[in-house]
């Protein structure tokens, strides 16, 4: 086996004799079901470690081009279709390894999955014709069913009658703002919170007032105080996992914040879009406070960035504004893309991408941690990012654009600041986005050299 390396020269040596490999089986010159040479063979012949082999067969395994059969070999797997895995990063074909967003973990479950769910529906002459005609924003009873069904399976408790379809969490987002406040009227959120839902509320011109963390969570006594001055319209939360810092809303809080919606009739919107195992998860708010919380729950960080369903649970006295909102916005949920996802549920793909996930974030969890024990790090342990903690002295944005200078791009603190709240000195790692453990290990050796380095000048 003849492997040309030259075009990937300034990617790490395991991702370049992965390309390579990947380039001879998509043109067919490796054979569906031909072996790989050994680990020892192939580093001999390449004048690299047997290591090095080792985790460029990794990373083609990982990316569904191989699988390997216990002392047999590696194999090039028998698909219909072979093709290149799905850029998750746009930065990825330029030899960076793009660290900074929140994508799900690639895998090639994924795209079998949406093919052999755009294949059924496309069969299916029903959601066909639904496709081409146009149908009212609260539609969708049978869809809706689905979802909810899937939902309550995972224990996240949606009734098809109290919720609505957007087009994912941040359209969710969007269409809370758009039918509970007014332009120029006042919302809270934690100091530190998901910039996408900072950029919504700028663009409603909506005034967020930042509320301080209590150990990376809800300050309710700030909040207590806020609200005895003039009550928020909404307070925006992810109680499970705050992003970025990845902290969990204690149940004092959950209770406190429940008891002060009801006592000052403000709105919480509570944000699940990024799912945990129940033993991560707390009560939920909608369950303490029903009558005073929006809960967004989406597919696209489950199962694929790139389908935009999910679920917005509201009370039936705000349900009519919801729908309005998504007919003045884009009419309807596109029937297509729904009964896409409803199939991904119908075939139990849903359910094995989203098993495979957890385990693969529980796993980058444990090795990002392993990397940066040194450090003050905060993350769930099945979720999909890792806050670092600067050490004394140390700027953040150093770190962050040293660390861009060697190809590993990380999310500075700035964005996640609300209002005029001080940019802490941290960055978050998404180790989802990595397109392996292979790529996130190169990735988190970069890191951990780089703060070690930097710590020692200090």
């Amino acid at each position: 086996m003849q492997l040309n390396l030259s075009p990937y020269d300034k990617d790490p040596k395991y991702i370049a004799i992965s390309k390579a490999i990947i380039n001879l089986i998509s043109e067919e010159e490796i054979k569906p079901g031909e072996k790989l040479p050994t680990h020892r063979s192939l580093a001999e012949s390449l004048g690299v470690t047997a290591g090095t082999i080792s985790k460029a067969y990794d990373e083609l395994e990982q990316q569904g081009f191989v699988s390997a059969r216990v002392g047999s070999g590696t194999y090039v797997r028998n698909h219909e279709i072979i093709s290149p895995p799905f850029p998750y990063s746009q930065n990825s074909s330029c030899g960076q390894i793009d660290l900074s967003l929140g994508l799900p973990p690639g895998d090639q479950l994924r795209t079998e999955a949406m093919r052999k769910a755009v294949e059924s529906v496309s069969r299916n002459n029903k959601s066909i014709a639904d496709s081409i005609i146009y149908h009212a924003p609260n539609a969708f009873r049978d869809q809706k069913s689905k979802l909810s069904t899937w939902f309550k399976g995972l224990g996240i408790d949606i009734h098809p009658d109290e919720s609505i379809i957007s087009l994912g969490g941040q359209h969710g987002i969007y269409l809370a703002l758009n039918a509970l406040v007014r332009p120029g009227e006042c919302i809270a959120a934690e100091s530190l919170t998901y910039p996408g839902f900072i950029n919504a509320a700028q663009q409603a011109c909506l005034k967020v007032k930042s509320l301080p963390l209590d150990q990376g969570t809800l300050n309710v006594h700030a909040l207590e105080k806020l609200c005895e001055r003039a009550p928020p319209r909404i307070v925006y939360v992810s109680p499970d996992q705050n992003n970025p810092t990845g902290a969990f809303m204690p149940e004092e809080t959950r209770d406190t914040l429940a008891f002060l919606a009801k006592k000052y009739g403000f709105w919480i919107l509570e944000d699940g879009v990024q799912y945990l195992p129940p033993s991560s998860r707390g009560t939920p708010l909608h369950t303490l406070a029903p009558d005073n919380t929006i809960f967004i729950a989406s597919l696209s960080k489950i199962l694929a960035g790139g389908l935009r369903v999910g679920l917005v649970k509201a009370p039936a006295s705000v349900l009519s504004a919801l729908t309005e909102s998504i007919r003045s916005h884009h009419w309807m949920p596109a029937p297509l893309m729904v009964d896409i996802a409803c199939q991904w549920i119908i075939s139990g793909d849903a359910d094995r991408v989203l098993n495979w996930q957890l385990d693969e974030l529980h796993h980058r969890q444990k090795l990002t941690k392993s990397y940066l024990y040194w450090l003050s790090v905060s993350g769930n342990p099945y979720g999909s990012y890792v806050w670092v903690n600067m050490p004394d002295g140390l700027r953040s944005t150093t770190v962050v654009d040293s660390l861009a200078s060697q190809g590993v791009l990380v999310a500075h603190s700035e964005p996640f600041c609300v209002g005029n709240t001080p940019a802490p000195q941290a960055f978050r790692i998404s180790t989802s986005a990595a397109s392996s453990r292979g790529e996130l290990t190169h990735a988190l050796k970069i890191i951990n050299s780089t703060l070690r380095e930097a710590s020692r000048r200090l």
